[in-house]
């Protein structure tokens, strides 16, 4: 045992461990049968909290028949839907000094718990992010970097951002009214949940590390890889983008209707001529299209907001 194993392992129960979820049971199902033999019996772990974003799917069933031999999973109903409000339920309910957060359709890594906590143990950092892999038999080689980003990849990033997926922080990071607006994210705008919570802690004066010895592959679903799912996810990032942009960074953005028509202009230039040259993709989408319909819908959000008192 190394000397920081040993330190690790003569702490008192101070970790919460968080995955919520909706409707996924089988995914959900199939991270904790990989995940609870490998952290229940670390002594430092007090909970695995599920919580259920209103599932109708049997998942409290689930829970409550997995929860017999896993005697520290305990479920929490969270039914006002929105990932950002279940992951404040979590903050509010957690036990732990620690929070320690992963996703229903993951596979941890050797040492995963562990190895993500290490930093904050150490007093290098307030909250750690680690990697997160497509799991290979969903990669495509049609897949760019954009692509990876958008599915949640994250290797060596040059500028560390929270991903919920794989992080983990001090529960008084919270403290000050700093919690997940309930806005953003999947549920509600789609997007720029993590990443504003991330701007914001980096704001308080707290710390973000990247570990990437604390590995996660993600097994998402095959639907993600449709040309309707990178449609939907273009727009939803923009209108997450505009809200934060409205409503954090107090943005305002000049001749915004002049801009929306050359936005449409440039974006059905594009399509006609993809159509001419015969391509009708069925999975994933060109950086170019999917930057348009990202701006095209960030800038029709802001005309949305326009007038509406910011709320911070």
């Amino acid at each position: 045992m190394t000397k920081s194993e040993s330190h690790s392992a003569n702490r008192s129960p101070d970790v919460s461990l968080i995955i919520c979820t909706r409707n996924r049971i089988s995914f959900l199902r199939e991270t904790l049968l990989q995940l609870l033999p490998q952290v229940h019996g670390n002594d430092r772990l007090i909970e695995i909290l599920v919580v259920d974003n209103g599932s109708t799917d049997g998942t409290s069933q689930m829970i409550s028949s997995l929860s017999f031999r896993w005697t520290k999973l305990r479920y929490i109903l969270c039914p006002e839907s929105g990932l950002s409000r279940a992951r404040n339920t979590a903050i509010s309910l957690a036990l732990g000094k620690i929070l320690l957060w992963t996703d229903d359709d993951l596979v941890v890594g050797e040492h995963w718990m562990e190895n993500l906590l290490q930093p904050i143990d150490q007093g290098d950092a307030e909250c750690v992010v680690g990697r997160v892999e497509i799991a290979p038999h969903l990669l495509r080689s049609w897949m760019q970097p954009f692509h990876r980003l958008w599915l949640a990849e994250n290797i060596l990033p040059k500028d560390p951002q929270l991903i919920g997926a794989n992080m983990a922080m001090r529960k008084d990071c919270f403290e000050d009214g700093i919690l997940f607006d309930p806005e953003t994210g999947p549920g509600s705008l789609g997007y720029m949940d993590d990443t504003l919570l991330g701007m914001r802690l980096r704001k308080s004066g707290r710390t973000i590390i990247y570990r990437d010895d604390a590995r996660v592959t993600h097994h998402f679903g095959i639907d993600r890889l449709q040309r309707s799912f990178w449609i939907k996810t273009a727009r939803s990032a923009g209108r997450s983008t505009a809200y934060v942009s409205h409503h954090w960074d107090h943005s305002v953005i000049r001749n915004i209707r002049i801009r929306i028509l050359y936005q449409r202009m440039k974006l059905t230039g594009h399509l006609l001529k993809k159509r001419f040259a015969g391509r009708s993709d069925l999975e994933g989408i060109g950086e170019v299209e999917f930057g348009l319909r990202k701006t095209l819908s960030y800038l029709i959000g802001m005309i949305r907001l326009r007038g509406i008192p910011a709320k911070y």
